[in-house]
């Protein structure tokens, strides 16, 4: 409310309103919407708002207009909001609550103590490892000795945080970071441990005028000498804190209550006194009989209790369910345990709960069905995640590979290749990209004189290749395999003393001629031209080098294919390659995988790609830069153009009201004045002297005509000029909006193409599955797969839903599940609504059967029956065992239609987390999702066309291929 000589100025009530009385004229301010029954009054009121005599109560600022004071709380008041993160807020008035002395101590206090002062939520100015400034939130505080546990476990893909206080109670020299983007959401590739000299507030964010602002419009003082500050009542409320006074001020507050009332007291004693010496004695009057039995009646009547008739209550879920501040957990959205009409209570279904039993009312949640996946698969489940992890990594590193991308149908069609006739170039030239980088690996180590091979010592269980994607499980060995060097592979042989090798001595792996025929693999690199003949030799030698010890039975069977016997050519092995099964050809190539993914030349393609990542995000900073500009300028823009309309319509309005009150006068004036002039001419002038009169008369009316013609059309020549200059601004920043947009569209589709992230999960639904989109990564093509992938939950996700049945470890487990939302809302929050509580108040979801029963009702039968019987699976074993003996059984689907992607979308609940997240990312890549998948279904159209033929006469005819794959070129072999 805006300040008169700095006291508050009170705006008049409105007049009552009386149905029965006459219609009256009032005045309504435009200002203030006060509503007056003079004119008088509100005349002085208009020219007193007008009038530079008011002060912001916010900002303090003096000299204003009511309005621009107005305008300025508001401002102000959001400008402080904005800056201060809610968390911040609640820890600077909690610093300043029962301070004593003038506010621009408790302000110097304050700024000095959080200035250099760091806590989870902040936001800060970060300078990240490459030298850059970015802007990031601080998620805890890190002592010097836990560096060792800040990489510590993943859940959900995202960090545990386990506090956000140091144990020894020093002041915290490093804080672990998170880089946010434009929406201040946290990027989860981005955290790090920053040393406190490296962190920095933002000093237009967070200054003195600002606390000043802040503290003044939330804090209150008693008038006494001493008193303390104290936060106000709602705000105390908003973010619950505690305004109850310490002991000694409590002491101080009573003191002076007890003195003000003793002085009351005597005030009011005196002035008793004096009443009485005043009074004149009088006799009592006397009361009849029946007015003493009606007094005695009334005072009974007085005294029975009043019967208050109940009025029923109504829940109305819905209200309820908007005071909850979302995204939450999604098992634990309300809509599930309500009715569908939204009435009724919210049943809390968690266990342990009388509602944990009962039946679920609305299992859809008020969503539309979810589209049905296509689960026609033409590859095994158990080899569809090493397929895609090959295809994956061939496209994103086929540059460096020196390989052309190709699409993964292309690529599985290669695999099903059987037919020797036809060599299939696809196939020959993704092995022989592996195999020459790993020969160019091992001359290079060779060339550097090292006492061993660098790369028979790898071991790929330690590869950076997600599990949950391997076809075959692997082991960790209890020793390394023997592996045979160049000048022990003629007559050496694995110990005798390792008895799993004395099982398999007659297997390929051990037999001699498997090494004969691979001795030399690794002396020179594949040749390009004559089909890159030899190549499986130099692969068998290969898999025979980097075999690891639980490997041994699987490669010893696929060896015992190639090479049935001693006696087999180079022709039988090609076509013996050919006749292995898509998962023995798959399981190959992550093998060889596994071994380029260490070498020299990718960990150096990959720091070139974060450099370039890097540039990339320094532009998409600018870009956020720009667009705030231009958002700046339309709102000036659009603020100008409605004070304008307003100014117009005030003007005509009293254009017209003059005009009409003219013409009531010159109609009313008309009659009179016509009599007076023919009465006065007929008595004095002549009849020529009142012709030329008039004539002057009109002449004159004439010329005040023109003027205000000419008047008029100079204003709408000005008016048009204005309005002209405003369009032509608006186009303006319409395009430089929409060139913005196309810049932005190029760095987020070159940021996709230098991401080395070659699996990374899009997001996860309610049911933790997990979603997958793979082109546009690296140099693969817009339609590579021209699908959305979707997989079964992994083993962690099964144990949170496991640990839902139990009610002691649920809490906990909630408080994971939402460390990283709460931070992220608090940033951009801009009310106090406590989710928390009121989530608490509407109950939890309940454990695996409610889960289960979530996901029959939504069509996933198949889903929910695999999710108990693994959950049964590992409630029968311990964890650590569970973690190392359970096979990784998993399900895989996919979208392959654009519409699906659209009824996907629809179907997503954004009040959850997971799918709040997972519908953002869906929402950004589904333009180039549909594209892909159009392209796709059109190469599939016309492959499946029955081919022209048509009559020639030329005798050597060829027939061209028939599928892309049989076409595919290696345009970068090298």
């Amino acid at each position: 409310m805006p300040l008169l000589r700095r006291k508050t100025f009170p705006l008049l009530q409105p007049p009552t309103y009386d149905p029965n009385g006459k219609d009256r004229r009032v005045w309504v301010s435009p200002i203030t919407s006060e509503i007056y029954e003079d004119y008088e009054t509100y005349v002085k009121r208009y020219n007193l708002y007008r009038q530079r005599l008011w002060q912001c109560e916010v900002s303090g600022r003096s000299g204003l207009t009511y309005k621009e004071a107005l305008e300025s709380e508001r401002t102000e008041t959001d400008r402080v909001k904005e800056k201060l993160p809610d968390e911040l807020q609640k820890r600077v008035l909690q610093r300043a609550q029962f301070q004593i002395g003038r506010l621009d101590k408790v302000v110097n206090d304050v700024y000095d103590y959080y200035v250099d002062r760091f806590d989870s939520g902040d936001l800060v100015t970060c300078r990240w490892t490459d030298g850059v400034k970015y802007s990031a939130r601080v998620l805890r505080a890190v002592s010097d000795n836990a560096q060792s546990s800040i990489n510590g476990s993943k859940t959900n893909g995202k960090k545990l945080m386990n506090g956000t206080t140091v144990s020894n109670g020093k002041e915290p020299t490093q804080f672990l970071v998170e880089l946010v983007d434009d929406d201040f959401s946290g990027l989860d590739d981005y955290q790090g441990v920053i040393d406190k000299e490296n962190l920095k507030r933002d000093r237009f964010d967070f200054t003195k005028n600002l606390l000043k602002k802040f503290l003044r419009e939330n804090l209150k003082k008693d008038s006494y000498n001493g008193a303390p500050w104290v936060v106000k009542e709602s705000t105390a409320n908003k973010f619950k804190i505690d305004t109850k006074l310490p002991k000694h001020l409590q002491e101080i507050k009573d003191k002076v209550d007890a003195k003000s009332r003793r002085k009351k007291l005597v005030d009011a004693s005196s002035a008793t006194t004096l009443a009485d010496n005043s009074k004149t004695k009088s006799s009592k009057p006397t009361v009849s009989a029946t007015q003493q039995q009606h007094q005695e009646a009334q005072s009974k009547n007085r005294n029975k209790p009043e019967v208050v008739q109940k009025k029923p209550i109504v829940i109305d879920a819905k209200k309820i369910e908007a005071s909850i501040k979302y995204p939450i957990e999604d098992l634990d959205i309300p809509s599930y345990r309500r009715q569908p009409s939204g009435t009724g209570p919210i049943i809390d279904m968690k266990p342990g709960q009388p509602g944990a039993a009962k039946e679920i009312l609305n299992p859809t949640g008020d969503m539309p069905s979810c589209p049905t996946p296509s689960q026609q698969q033409t590859v095994p489940s158990d080899t569809l995640g090493s397929l895609l992890m090959v295809w994956s990594f061939l496209s994103v590193f086929a540059k460096p590979l020196g390989l052309s991308p190709f699409p993964l149908d292309d690529f599985e069609s290669a695999l099903r290749h059987t037919n020797i006739d036809f060599k299939s170039d696809l196939l020959i030239e993704s092995n022989v990209c592996l195999l020459n980088a790993i020969i160019k690996e091992r001359q290079q180590q060779k060339a550097k004189k090292s006492s061993s091979s660098a790369l028979s010592t790898v071991n790929p269980q330690h590869l950076s290749v997600p599990s949950s994607l391997r076809g075959t499980p692997t082991r960790s060995p209890s020793r390394q395999p023997s592996v045979m060097s160049e000048d022990e592979q003629d007559g050496s042989s694995v110990s005798d003393s390792d008895n799993q090798h004395q099982e398999v001595t007659s297997s390929a792996w051990t037999n001699p001629h498997v090494a004969e025929i691979g001795h030399s693999w690794d002396d020179e690199l594949i040749p390009v031209g004559n089909d890159r003949e030899g190549w499986e030799d130099v692969l068998i030698g290969c898999i025979n080098h980097i075999t690891t010890l639980d490997k041994v039975s699987q490669v010893d069977r696929i060896f015992n294919l190639l090479v049935p016997d001693e006696e087999t050519t180079l022709e039988e092995r090609e076509e013996a390659y050919l006749q292995l099964s898509l998962t023995d050809k798959v399981y190959m190539l992550g093998m060889l995988v596994g071994v380029v993914n260490e070498c020299a030349f990718i960990k150096e393609f990959m720091e070139e790609c974060q450099e370039q990542m890097t540039e990339l995000r320094k532009q998409k900073i600018d870009l956020s830069r720009e667009r705030k500009r231009i958002h700046a300028e339309r709102q000036e823009l659009e603020r100008s153009i409605k004070e304008d309309e307003k100014e117009n319509a005030s003007d005509s309005d009293d254009s017209e009201s003059e005009g009409e009150t003219g013409d009531e006068e010159n109609i009313d004036r008309t009659p009179s004045q016509q009599e007076t002039s023919a009465s006065s001419s007929s008595r004095s002038e002549s009849r020529q002297a009142l012709l030329k009169r008039k004539q002057i008369e009109r002449e004159e009316r004439e010329v005040k005509r023109m003027k205000l013609y000419h008047q008029q059309r100079e204003e709408a020549r000005a008016r048009s000029q204005i309005l002209k200059a405003r369009s032509t601004a608006r186009r303006k920043l319409d395009e430089e909006e929409r060139h913005l947009h196309k810049k932005e569209e190029q760095i987020e589709h070159s940021m996709r193409r230098y991401t080395t992230a070659r699996i990374k999960p899009l997001g996860r639904d309610k049911f933790y599955s997990r979603y997958l989109y793979l082109d546009n990564i690296g140099g693969g093509t817009t339609h590579g797969t021209g699908r959305l992938f979707v997989q079964s939950p992994s083993d962690v996700d099964f144990t949170l839903l496991r640990e839902r049945n139990d009610p002691t470890t649920y809490a906990e487990i909630k408080q994971i599940t939402t460390l990283t939302n709460t931070i992220n809302t608090n940033a951009n929050s801009a009310n106090g609504t406590n989710a928390s509580n009121n989530l608490h108040s509407c109950g939890h979801g309940g454990g695996v059967q409610f889960v289960s029963t979530l996901m029959k009702a939504q069509g996933f039968e198949k889903e929910a029956e695999f999710m108990k019987k693994r959950i049964e699976v590992m409630e029968g074993m311990e964890d650590n065992e569970a973690a190392t003996t359970l096979q990784p059984e998993e399900w895989w689907r996919c979208y392959d239609e654009p519409e699906d992607i659209e009824n996907l979308l629809a179907w997503l609940n954004p009040k959850g987390e997971r799918e709040h997240k997972l519908k953002k990312e869906l929402t950004k890549h589904s333009h180039d999702l549909a594209l892909g998948m159009k392209k796709r279904i059109t190469e599939h159209n016309n492959a499946s066309k029955p081919e022209v033929t048509r009559r020639s006469t030329r005798k050597n005819t060829t027939n061209g291929p028939i599928s892309s794959w049989q076409a595919y070129v290696n345009k970068y072999a090298k």
